[in-house]
């Protein structure tokens, strides 16, 4: 195809890309210094609520859902580092657990009220270390916080408590242990995971307590310095658990599974050398997909339930995340310094592909849709692809800052994505990603006659929801006089586009047109294009705003018209023409004649020796012509054959301009047309071979019957593949011996010419009857009364000069 039809795969290409961008709603700091966002809690009026803090400084602060901030309350104490979880009480009101470091701070539980006013504070120690990592609400009103004690000690630490404060238990468990992971189930037990401290001191901990605190299991991994990274309660309420530990601990990545009373049902590793898992994954039909990280490399782990191996893939960079798409396959990320991995794999391990980026990547989103984003480790980028791999865009929010990074992602209840950053001098990071409108750029051809019409996509990201509800969209739209084109050119349209989420399922594609009629002119032109654009959202945001719809000359066609067969020793002919798309024939008016490239195709006729096929004719449709022509000669040859076929094949065309788009019907890489040859006409001739003695006892070939060219008399050889059947008869004119008496015809009905392309003739062998009283010769006449001509092959006739023949038998005297 020529220049411009390249053109409009780019441009669609392009569109790819921005129909699949999201907006950013808002995108600040929420502190100076080193600092770090540790939750987010969406709110039901849109609203967020978030943890956070830093070096000098615990806070509190609500965002509205454009990202003002509506409150922020900090709590400046002696070593208290960062509040690193929040929950929303049944009352509205806001309960924030964190605290210092191992070594300095205390832990910290504080309630606020709705409007951010502290109710109590709780500092748990002294100056000498510890705090709480996760806090949630249990079945009967009362809260869970667990952590880390300070001191010496380090031990890890569950602490039950009223929505007013009151200490129901405070218990530790494990030295040099923090506990990090917190689930309540349906019979409101606590489940905790912990893990080591460092390298050497402490254990991977698995806990099960009843509502009072008292232990159901106690699960310590083996090997000190051992750490449980993630954990999930399973259908059947029994407890899996990811874990391994650091480098130079002794601990490989190791995943454990347990009863609900605390039986083990395995405790597996998976690897021979220092490394944890790092996400874990279950999908409905209870695969377990599990990533990892072993210093420079890593890991893609699958199991059955019962902890049977499915596949075990070792990986050239450590793992950091992993996900099971809507699609059922598999997608982990990862990376090292200055190298990022996105790998995709069937749940059988089978790779489907494996794309690399400049950036280690760290935490994970696979959309309904199957795209895939992703935030880097080293600076404040999200990248996306889609189901095929593609990069689709790679976008730094914080340009300039080498100092930070996104530490998580997490999906709003509305759609919307909100990114966590920490950083060291810039300050926690928080960016608000929403579903958005993108409208896109297209080309369009100009009419033969009439009008058509343009439709421009404009498509959504997603829908926002509000209480789980997909919302409806409005966006309006207008053509602007900003172009080349002008109103001869196109009728100017506006309106209201609306998207209503019944008309789409979840995960397809949501997308409206804009119809924009185009009007024919007689003009052959360049390119002319207006703009449309997207304005007044209402449920969503707009990403790209304005289209560029590029008005071009309707593409010419060019296909077979006809052409004629030929029999050996003439000339085929292929004959073509240039037609619009609605096939009325076309005057090639540009600058130069259009060269149509070919080739011959897989016919049945061999280029060389049934025609030739060497041809060096150039094959073209001039300037104000409409049509092109082709002869082919054919080659003579004394082979009697099937027809057969010679297949011309067009493989391209080429212009030299560059407003006019020349292509095959249908947009077909390649087409093709077939004529045929068809070998010159045969016939059957009789002749006598011998005349024989009455007293012969053998038989013998008195007769023979020939198959011969008509135009000049040369024998054929059968090739066709199928015999040649031969009628012929006694010629009772000229035959005086007696048939049955004198003489018997032993191949009267199977007088063939083989077709195995060895037989030219047949032989009528004859069986003379001695006849003891017999006086004087005798007379054997026959001629050739018909033929089963072959209806894949040439004509054959009996020859109208030699279609009789005579032989004698001879009287022994």
């Amino acid at each position: 195809m020529i220049k411009k039809f390249t053109q409009l795969l780019i441009m669609i290409g392009c569109f790819a890309t921005y129909a699949q961008e999201m907006p950013v709603v808002f995108n600040k700091n929420l502190s100076e210094g080193n600092s770090t966002v540790n939750k987010v809690v969406p709110l039901e009026s849109g609203d967020l609520i978030i943890a956070g803090g830093g070096s000098s400084k615990a806070y509190i602060t609500k965002l509205s859902e454009d990202g003002k901030v509506l409150f922020e309350r900090a709590i400046v104490n002696r070593g208290i580092d960062s509040y690193r979880d929040i929950v929303v009480t049944k009352k509205g009101s806001f309960l924030a657990v964190g605290g210092g470091t191992l070594n300095v701070g205390a832990g910290r539980i504080s309630l606020f009220d709705s409007k951010g006013t502290p109710v109590f504070d709780k500092v748990f120690g002294e100056n000498d270390g510890g705090y709480f990592t996760t806090v949630k609400e249990d079945l009967e009103g009362n809260f869970i916080a667990v952590g880390v004690s300070g001191g010496i000690l380090q031990q890890g630490r569950i602490v039950k408590f009223t929505v007013e404060g009151k200490i129901i238990f405070d218990k530790f468990f494990d030295n040099s242990t923090v506990l990090h992971g917190l689930i309540i189930d349906e019979n409101n037990n606590i489940l905790s995971m912990g893990s080591s401290v460092d390298n050497s001191n402490g254990s991977g901990v698995l806990l099960k307590l009843d509502t009072s605190g008292v232990e159901i299991f106690h699960q310590i991994s083996p090997i000190a310095g051992g750490v449980y990274k993630e954990f999930k309660l399973l259908e059947d309420e029994s407890l899996l658990a990811i874990g391994g530990g650091g480098y130079g601990s002794g601990n490989s990545p190791r995943i454990t599974r347990i009863r609900m009373d605390g039986q083990v049902i395995f405790d597996k590793t998976y690897s021979n050398v220092d490394g944890i898992f790092t996400a874990l994954e279950v999908d409905p039909s209870g695969y377990i997909y599990a990533s990892a990280e072993e210093f420079d490399r890593g890991r893609m782990l699958g199991l059955r339930f019962d902890g049977t191996m499915v596949f075990n893939q070792e990986t050239d960079t450590p793992l950091t995340s992993i996900k099971r798409g809507e699609d059922t396959n598999i997608v982990a990320i990862g990376g090292k310094e200055g190298q990022g991995v996105v790998i995709k794999t069937k749940q059988n391990g089978k790779l489907i592909f494996e794309k690399k980026i400049a950036h280690a990547l760290k935490e994970l989103y696979v959309s309904e849709d199957n795209d895939i984003y992703a935030t880097t480790s080293k600076d404040f980028s999200i990248v996306k692809f889609d189901t095929k791999g593609n990069l689709v865009f790679d976008k730094n929010y914080v340009k300039g800052s080498k100092e930070g990074h996104y530490a998580s992602l997490i999906i709003l209840p509305t759609g919307e994505m909100i990114a966590l950053g920490t950083g060291t001098n810039i300050g926690g990071r928080i960016t608000k990603i929403s579903q958005g409108a993108t409208i896109n750029d297209i080309s369009v051809s100009e009419p033969l006659n009439g009008i058509m019409t343009a439709s421009v996509r404009v498509i959504l990201s997603g829908f926002l929801r509000k209480d789980g509800v997909r919302m409806p969209v409005k966006i309006s739209y207008k053509c602007l006089s900003d172009g080349t084109a002008t109103g001869e050119d196109y009728l100017p349209s506006e309106g209201v586009l609306s998207f209503l989420p019944s008309d789409f399922a979840t995960g397809s594609l949501i997308e409206k047109t804009i119809e924009i009629p185009i009007k024919s002119d007689s003009n052959f032109e360049d390119s002319e294009y207006f703009n449309v654009k997207l304005s007044s959202p209402e449920y969503t945001y707009i990403a790209k705003e304005e289209a560029k719809i590029n008005i071009i000359n309707q593409a010419a066609v060019v296909r077979f018209v006809g052409g004629s067969d030929a029999e050996e020793k003439g000339s085929l002919s292929y004959e073509l023409g240039l037609f619009s798309q609605d096939g009325k024939p076309l005057v090639n008016k540009t600058s130069k004649a259009l060269q149509l490239n070919y080739m011959f195709g897989n016919g049945s006729a061999t280029e060389g020796q049934d025609f030739f096929g060497d041809t060096k004719t150039v094959l073209k449709i001039p300037v104000d012509q409409s049509s092109a022509k082709l002869l082919v000669k054919t080659k003579d040859d004394n082979l009697f054959e099937d027809i057969e076929s010679v297949q011309l094949v067009l493989t391209g065309v080429e212009s030299n301009s560059v407003e006019s788009m020349v292509e095959f019907l249908g947009g077909a890489r390649t087409i093709s047309h077939i004529q045929k040859i068809r070998d010159q006409a045969a016939e059957l001739q009789i002749s006598k071979l011998s005349n024989r003695n009455e007293s012969s006892v053998l038989p013998v070939a008195m007769f023979k019957v020939f198959f011969t060219k008509v135009s000049d008399g040369k024998q054929l050889v059968n090739c066709s593949g199928s015999d040649i059947r031969v009628k012929f008869d006694v010629d009772a004119t000229n035959t005086t011996a007696v048939l049955n008496k004198d003489f018997v015809i032993l191949n009267s009905h199977d007088l063939v010419i083989a077709g195995n392309c060895d037989n030219m003739e047949a032989d009528i062998q004859v069986l003379v009857i001695p006849d003891v009283e017999q006086k004087g010769d005798k007379n054997i006449a026959l001629k050739l009364t018909g033929v089963d001509s072959l209806s894949t092959a040439g004509i054959i006739n009996i020859s109208q000069k030699q279609d009789k023949a005579m032989a004698t038998v001879l009287f022994n005297k």
